[in-house]
């Protein structure tokens, strides 16, 4: 069987991306409570796990499949080469093809034939693995309905959160980046975190995106605040007639000191993401230590903030984009059956992720 030989050239692969939808503002005229109830579930029983990819060479998976798998003399088949990256990382991977003697090749098509028994694709860049994340935290003039305070409505859930503290609570289902929650964890540090948490996941501020606990952070005002002697958090689900939100807002002081800052967080529950943060601004002052507004996906690896040290001066929608596949590069090649007896087509995919070629191989027969 002939060696396969490798040359070069640049390819680039595509890059779809799906924003999540907003919603228009409610009805302020027509909010009411929605009636449902909220419950207050404590603690996190265990830690969260964070589902790492399992340990390999290569994230460069490679794919080959030959139709027919037999064939008589003179006819042909044609084979057909993917490979694609399933890693988080952008790669370069290089193809190459080799068919034994008795299945000379005759025709390729995204590659080119460099002898009767070799075919080779240019070389190509494949975009890494992208999850949902946060992309924006910014004003959505008009569809923004503002701070309305949840005091002004019956049936509040009052969660009286202290200092470095945190309470999940039971909700009904809510999308952020694409996936549906129905826990909520408070922390009395001015953030959620989307599917519950607990004593781990506080912190009296963070970077955003980070990969460290806490992830899944959902933060209208995230700093060092203390709900000991104040409200502390309020939550109900209000609803226009139409629409749905779960509301969550706090009255905390910044930590050691008397000086209140007062938000909120509003989650649609209408079956598209819609998070929604509202100020009431003249609590809205620099707290005198780090503070941070944003949010950031499951795995702290995508997230949205405002500039460090930017106060909000206007409500803000978090947008985000839906999960993204590796990129692909495919490749035919076409045999034809000369010699009469069992052979084969071996791919082999060099990338620069692998410390070694990734191959593949396809029995091809040839009869009368």
């Amino acid at each position: 069987m002939s060696r396969t030989r490798w040359i070069s050239a640049a390819a680039a692969a595509l890059l779809l991306i799906s924003a999540s939808p907003a919603q228009a503002a409610p009805d302020r005229s027509k909010l009411r409570p929605a009636g449902i109830d909220l419950t207050v579930a404590g603690a996190a029983a265990s830690a969260k796990s964070r589902q790492a990819a399992p340990a390999a060479d290569s994230p460069v998976k490679l794919s080959q499949t030959c139709d027919p798998a037999t064939v008589t003399l003179k006819q042909t088949t044609t084979c057909t080469i993917t490979a694609e990256n399933t890693g988080a990382a952008s790669t370069t991977v290089d193809l190459g093809t080799a068919t034994t003697l008795n299945l000379p090749i005759t025709a390729a098509t995204g590659a080119t034939a460099t002898t009767p028994f070799t075919a080779k694709a240019p070389r190509a860049t494949l975009a890494g693995v992208r999850a949902a994340g946060p992309v924006a935290v910014a004003a959505d003039p008009g569809n923004i309905f503002g701070y309305i305070p949840l005091t002004a409505f019956g049936g509040n859930t009052v969660i009286p959160l202290g200092d470095e503290e945190i309470s999940n609570l039971d909700v009904p289902g809510f999308v952020f980046d694409d996936t549906t929650y129905n826990r909520l964890g408070i922390t009395s540090n001015g953030y959620l975190v989307a599917g519950g948490g607990e004593q781990a996941d506080v912190s009296p501020n963070g970077t955003l995106p980070d990969p460290a606990r806490p992830n899944n952070v959902i933060a209208p005002f995230w700093s060092d605040f203390d709900g000991t002697g104040t409200t502390g958090v309020l939550a109900n689900v209000l609803t226009d007639g139409v629409a749905s939100w779960i509301v969550v807002e706090w009255q905390v002081n910044v930590r050691g000191t008397a000086d209140q800052r007062v938000f909120q967080v509003w989650l649609g529950i209408n079956g598209a993401q819609d998070i929604q943060y509202a100020y009431k601004f003249d609590t809205m002052r620099d707290p005198g230590q780090p503070f941070t507004v944003g949010a950031e996906n499951a795995a702290g690896t995508a997230g949205a903030r405002l500039p460090a040290g930017t106060l909000p001066t206007t409500d803000l929608r978090v947008t985000s984009v839906g999960a993204q596949p590796g990129g692909k590069v495919s490749y035919t090649v076409t045999a034809k059956g000369l010699i009469r007896g069992p052979g084969h087509v071996l791919t082999i995919a060099r990338s620069q992720a692998a410390s070694t070629p990734i191959t593949v191989t396809t029995p091809v027969t040839v009869t009368r």
